[in-house]
Parts: structure tokens; sequence; C-alpha cells
């Protein structure tokens, strides 16, 4: 159902002539662009794909799919779920009567996630300051009985990221999407 896609447009400083940028070694975000398009299939789906710029001092950015040991494991050793499964964090809020609020599963206070992974941005095998664009692509079903969102709802997103030192970056938000309006 979910799907990243990334382009990333990574700019590795380096050495002598090209003094290296002084990031954080916390990853930072900024939100760029969401882009709406009707799904390709016959079924009621968006596909958003939201853009973020990014910067981090320590180029530690990224999961492999083989990360799947602590602390990247699916659960933690007391059987909960691990939150640093995921590098890519998405919650998102629906606008009633004026004004946004989470985004819950029918009937429960469960909020609906979109959660993902993005593979490893440094590929040089040292710390090197890196920054970019990081393009995450996702379907948002709606309509129907049981869903949370009907064509014409209002939706914004809240995103974060994580590095493999568990730093989180801070947390954005994107602008509004009417879904389902095309």
């Amino acid at each position: 159902m979910k799907k990243i896609l990334i382009g990333v447009i990574v700019s590795l400083f380096f050495g002598a002539c090209i003094t290296e940028p002084d990031y954080s070694d916390i990853p930072a975000i900024t939100f760029t662009d969401v882009q709406n398009s009707p799904s390709e299939s016959q079924i009621r789906a968006d596909s958003l794909t939201i853009s973020l710029g990014f910067q981090d001092g320590d180029g530690d950015l990224g999961l492999e799919s083989t990360d799947s040991l602590p602390p990247f494991g699916l659960f933690n050793a007391d059987g909960t779920e691990n939150e640093f499964f995921f590098n890519y964090f998405v919650t998102f809020e629906k606008k009633n009567n004026g004004n946004f609020e989470l985004v819950t599963f029918p009937n429960t206070d469960t909020p609906v996630s979109l959660n993902g992974r993005f593979p490893p941005l440094n590929t040089l095998g040292r710390k090197v300051t890196l920054e970019g664009d990081l393009h995450y692509s996702f379907l948002v079903f709606y309509g129907g009985s049981f869903s949370p969102i009907q064509a014409g709802d209002t939706l914004r997103f809240k995103i974060k990221i994580a590095d493999r030192t568990l730093n989180l970056s801070n947390e954005i938000e994107t602008a509004e999407v009417i879904i389902g309006k095309h």
C-alpha cells in the first residue's frame, strides 16, 4: 500500500577547496511541496508525494532492508512495537469545522500511521555532511463506510525523520490537501 519513492539529491561536501557546512548531527527538515493526483487504479485513492528538504551533519540517515535487529527491529525486548523500526514518521489530520483533528481508525483512538523507511543516503562508509531532498509517496484511500477519509476531505500531514543514532528531526507540517477532488 505504501510505496516509498525517494528522489535524493545529495550534496556531499569534501575537502580542501570547499568548506564543509557545519550542520547539526541531529537531522533538520523543511517542507518543500505536496503533490496530489488520482490513483492510476480503479480504486478510490489519491496518490500523494511529499517533498522535504533535509540537512544532516554526520550523514547517518537511512536504514537498510536488513536492519531488523535492535535498535531497528519491529519489536522491543518487552514485546512492544519499536518506533525506530521506521525512520520516516507521518501522522495526518483532517479538517473538521475549521479545526484539524488527528485521523484515527474508525471506532478507536488509534492514529492512522503512514510511517515508512528510506534507504541509506550516505554510501561512502564514513561521516559526511548531507543535504538534499526526500520524496515520499503513498496512497490515501477514501470513501466507503469504514474509511475515516471521504472525497472532499481536507488533510494535512505532520512529518519527522530519524537517523541511525535515533536522533529525531524537527517536525514539519505540510500544506493542506483536498482528497478525491479530480
